[in-house]
């Protein structure tokens, strides 16, 4: 919610409520004042400014998203991992995960694309994209344009649950060959 909190409370402003890799740091900062939680985490963070249309996206580590339009991919993010399966991350607090890998929000990757009508921006962690092909979710997407949003993300989370559990071969399968030279299922 911190992120949140910071996107509403910038929303009024000029152009802060634009920038997402501000917004991750602004949020990512108030948690460190707070304490807590303990854990880590990537981040995706996107904003439409409603007044250009712009779209601008700030990613960090191996969650990620996509901009479908028109049946196709206009926009995708790329995953940041210092190794395989080692994506970087957010750590809270620094004090007490002392990884000298842990990332800042400003090394997030940053998007920008014009949105278009009927454009449809998909979010997802490493859940989604370790087990989905971006032809799955381009699949799933454009054939359910006229689905709730709720229902199409039901419809990703779903496949790319029965993906996890099953022997096809999905994208963290082929980063595990080409990483570590192994197969790996699920």
């Amino acid at each position: 919610s911190n992120c949140r909190d910071v996107a509403e409370e910038a929303a009024d402003g000029p152009e802060g409520a634009s920038d997402p890799k501000r917004l991750l740091a602004e949020a990512y900062e108030r948690l460190l004042k707070k304490g807590g939680p303990l854990g880590s985490s990537t981040a995706c963070v996107a904003t439409l400014d409603r007044y250009t249309g712009s779209v601008r996206i700030a990613n960090l580590g191996d969650s990620g998203a996509l901009i479908i339009r028109a049946g196709s991919c206009a926009l995708e993010s790329s995953s940041q991992q210092h190794e395989f399966n080692y994506p970087y991350q957010l750590v809270g607090p620094p004090a007490v995960f002392k990884d000298p890998k842990a990332a800042k929000p400003e090394m997030a990757d940053d998007y920008a694309i014009d949105a278009s009508d009927g454009d449809i921006i998909v979010l997802a962690t490493d859940g989604v994209l370790d087990n989905l092909h971006k032809s799955d979710l381009l699949e799933i997407v454009t054939g359910a344009r006229d689905a709730a949003v709720g229902e199409i993300a039901d419809r990703i989370r779903h496949k790319a649950w029965v993906r996890s559990t099953s022997y096809v071969d999905t994208p963290f399968v082929a980063a595990a060959k080409a990483g570590v030279g192994r197969r790996h299922i699920g």
